[in-house]
């Protein structure tokens, strides 16, 4: 009985472990930086972890896909080839990038007398590390090690940069956006050191010699066509903050990044609710058992409506206490909550489109949306940003989840037929239907 829960107890443990840590570090940033220090050095993390993807091109998401085929197939060769590519890929470009970085920034200090931007250099070196980190969670996660493959980046590198902040504040003084750029590197390279010595003989049990790397284009191609909806869903904070830099001060990016981190607690219950009911739903759409199918819909938006509107109307009261634990200067930003908690509600109200439209095969449409939506957010964002300031940039990302998912819950039912929003929910319960 412990053995079937370990797991999951354990996994979940290590994510509130985690966004803990990621809270304490905002906390202790907004308490004894200066707040465009502050907001800077946000915006350079997620520069570092965004910029992770490009070094891997996404090739890692076709991990758990690619090598459980090859060894059901007895093609050991092709399984070890693909994660001997994906370093070779991610040595190459990570190398490219550091290079490129240091000298795109060396020409522009010489061409337009501009400081050369060192902390800007040290984030785009740790996107090396990123990329690494990406590669080698996917290779534990192929080989069922589901702990090993999310600890390093999800509660080791964090643990890392709280207590490494913790002593430097008590050790030296104030912490500068160069200070912390420079710890969160540290903590990348511990965690894919720990990683790597996790991983060492992970892959034992593949018989044979030699490496196959035939099929890259391939490998390439479904890393390419995942990231957009990658990029989109799972890295929107990230998103936000970059493209909110580029017209907002950074003292405004500061307040950003706190309400956008508290409201990624609401977000976070919405997608754990939709994770939870993707194995079942997986069964059902394979079986297409569209009754009991529809029936696990409308339980999973009651489990998700209802509590975003509570967290809504505890911010719409509390908001500015919460705010004001971070300091006096985030207290007056109290609608900045409201506005963002509009993201989950619309992920909450849409219902589980996305999930839906994966597992029916219409990875294609869910591409071309996720490309359209970044292009949308980077537009909206920046040049709402530059008109109306921290609000405009707020309302922006807001309506950029809103369209999302209206728009995926419009595919929805364009191909598949069925809507799975809440309205349809609340249909079926004053109707009766389905049991």
């Amino acid at each position: 009985m412990f053995r079937l829960y370990a797991t999951p107890v354990t996994l979940i443990g290590l994510r509130i472990s985690g966004a803990l840590s990621a809270f304490l570090v905002s906390l202790l940033m907004a308490r004894y930086m200066d707040t465009a220090e502050m907001g800077r050095a946000m915006v350079l993390m997620s520069t570092a972890v965004l910029s992770g993807i490009f070094v891997s091109l996404g090739i890692e998401s076709g991990a758990v896909r690619y090598v459980a085929t090859y060894r059901k197939d007895d093609r050991s060769d092709r399984a070890r080839g693909f994660f001997h590519f994906s370093w070779q890929l991610v040595a190459v470009a990570g190398l490219a990038i550091s290079v490129g970085a240091v000298v795109f920034l060396w020409l522009r200090a010489e061409v337009l007398g501009r400081p050369f931007d060192i902390a800007l250099a040290v984030a785009l070196i740790t996107a090396c590390v990123t990329g690494v980190l990406r590669v080698g969670a996917a290779k534990a996660m192929a080989f069922g090690k589901v702990i090993r493959s999310l600890a390093p980046a999800t509660f080791i590198r964090q643990m890392f940069l709280l207590v490494a902040l913790m002593l430097y504040i008590w050790g030296v003084g104030q912490p500068t956006a160069l200070t912390v750029i420079i710890v969160f590197l540290v903590g990348n390279i511990l965690a894919a050191g720990i990683q790597f010595l996790w991983n060492r003989g992970i892959a034992d049990g593949i018989s044979g010699e030699g490496h196959d790397v035939s099929e890259w284009p391939k490998w390439v191609r479904y890393g390419l066509a995942l990231a957009p909806t990658l990029l989109f869903v799972q890295y929107s904070r990230d998103l936000t903050l970059i493209f909110a830099s580029w017209t907002v001060p950074a003292e405004d990016i500061a307040v950003l990044a706190i309400a956008t981190a508290l409201v990624n607690f609401a977000k976070f219950g919405v997608a754990s609710i939709n994770m939870s009911v993707a194995p079942k739903m997986a069964d059902l759409v394979v079986r297409d058992d569209r009754l009991a199918l529809r029936h696990l819909i409308n339980v999973s938006n009651h489990m998700k409506v209802w509590p975003s509107l509570v967290c809504f109307c505890l911010l719409a009261l509390f908001g500015s206490d919460l705010l004001g634990i971070f300091g006096e200067e985030f207290r007056d930003n109290a609608d900045i909550l409201l506005i963002l908690m509009l993201e989950p509600l619309a992920l909450a109200f849409f219902g589980p489109s996305g999930q839906y439209l994966a597992l029916s095969g219409q990875q294609r449409a869910l591409m071309y949306a996720a490309i359209a939506a970044l292009f949308v957010m980077m537009i909206a964002v920046s040049m709402s940003g530059a008109a109306f300031g921290l609000r405009g940039a707020a309302w922006a990302v807001a309506m950029c989840w809103v369209f999302w998912s209206a728009g995926l819950a419009y595919l929805t039912r364009k191909h598949e037929g069925m809507g799975i929003t809440f309205v349809d929910t609340m249909i079926d319960l004053v109707k009766g239907a389905p049991k």
